[in-house]
């Protein structure tokens, strides 16, 4: 089964032209640059949890989900300030559900950006001014300086995305590492 424009978790390009196809045990994900790739091949790692635990007198046992599920409810229902810690390798559609999991509860929600990115953006947004997403930028932006960061090591699609080899259209990319 192929599935078709997925958007990758893990570095913040949001390239959306990843397929992925599932067969026989494997998984190939085309489109994706190697840190995307390694992320879809963890999908049939050894060492990924493929059934829910639940503690039994202090010592985790396998459950059915049902079972987990009806303990995860309880727990959160019960909690008196809930805190649903959402990882950033996780996909949006995932991250919707998590934040209206967290309405509902009136709980606090995070994620490890507010000790990574989130400071800077905080930062930007409080000192009144925009960012957009690549791909906005692809399409509004005619020059883009990246500064203090290596894209080629931490985003490796974002220069044949949107900087060097995007098109007619596509704007210039400037790195500057200073």
């Amino acid at each position: 089964m192929i599935y078709k424009n997925i958007i990758c978790p893990v570095c913040g390009a949001t390239c959306d032209d990843i397929q992925v196809e599932f067969g026989d045990g494997k998984i190939e994900a085309r489109n994706a640059c190697k840190m995307g790739n390694a992320k879809f091949q963890e999908i049939f790692s050894s060492h990924r949890l493929k059934q829910p635990l639940v503690k039994v007198d202090g010592k985790l046992t396998p459950a059915a989900w049902d079972e987990a599920l009806e303990k995860t409810a309880d727990i959160l229902v019960s909690a008196k300030r809930p805190l649903l810690f959402m990882g950033s390798e996780t996909s949006c559609e995932a991250h919707e559900v998590g934040l209206k999991i967290g309405e509902y509860l009136g709980a606090l929600v995070d994620s490890n950006s507010t000790v990574c990115h989130g400071p800077t953006a905080m930062g930007i947004q409080e000192a009144g001014k925009v960012d957009v997403q690549p791909k906005a930028r692809r399409k509004i932006g005619r020059s883009h300086y990246l500064l203090g960061t290596n894209p080629l090591e931490s985003m490796p699609r974002q220069m044949s995305r949107y900087g060097v080899f995007p098109g007619v259209t596509g704007p210039n990319v400037d790195v500057l590492t200073e």
